[in-house]
């Protein structure tokens, strides 16, 4: 139920965030852009008006610090945030599935020891009834003779539901004890560092 409420939110979360980090990517491009532009707006047009006395500028003088270097370096530093932001919840996404994928291994492996337990039952049912002469839907065309041949199977759906319980019990035991207490360290440990 968690991982379906919190799956829902964090998909929106992830759309938000994509949009945020597009409009905060084209403002550092805007940025990058009004550097560039005050840049060729000096070259072109008052270079004019002080009589290509360069040292009268201000972005492109060299000697008065180089305003446009410092201007471009300025906006090559820029971050942004939203990036983090974004890849920190598609990894959200991407640990709630990896854990729902683990519960549904889990459903699946508990589901096969279910039919593997009414298989063998089944087949110890049609042997009674066989046995006792009595008559069913699974044995009307079955005799004494084909006995053996349940057995077989009976004994083929033992040895599948033993292994179907071991493995229902390892998954169980893994995701309960080494799974579970590792997902949630990490995620507190997580939070608690974003919080801080």
């Amino acid at each position: 139920m968690f991982v379906k409420k919190a799956n829902v939110f964090l998909k929106k979360m992830k759309n938000d965030c994509a949009g945020y980090l597009t409009h905060k990517q084209q403002l550092i491009k805007s940025y990058s852009g009004t550097a560039a532009e005050l840049a060729s707006y000096e070259d072109t047009s008052l270079v004019y008006y002080i009589d290509n006395d360069h040292s009268r500028l201000v972005v492109n003088n060299m000697e008065a610090g180089n305003l446009i270097e410092s201007l471009r370096h300025t906006v090559d530093n820029l971050r942004n945030p939203f990036t983090d932001l974004y890849h920190w919840v598609k990894g959200e996404i991407y640990d709630l599935a990896a854990f729902s994928a683990a519960l549904i291994e889990l459903k699946t492996s508990a589901a096969n020891v279910e039919i593997s337990t009414k298989k063998l039952t089944q087949a110890k049912a049609d042997i009674d009834n066989i046995t006792a002469g009595k008559k069913s839907m699974n044995t009307m065309f079955k005799g004494s003779n084909d006995v053996h041949t349940i057995e077989n199977k009976k004994e083929r759906y033992e040895l599948e539901l033993a292994s179907a319980q071991k493995l229902h019990t390892l998954i169980l035991i893994y995701i309960g004890k080494m799974t579970l207490v590792k997902f949630k360290a990490e995620k507190l440990r997580l939070y608690s560092r974003i919080i801080q």
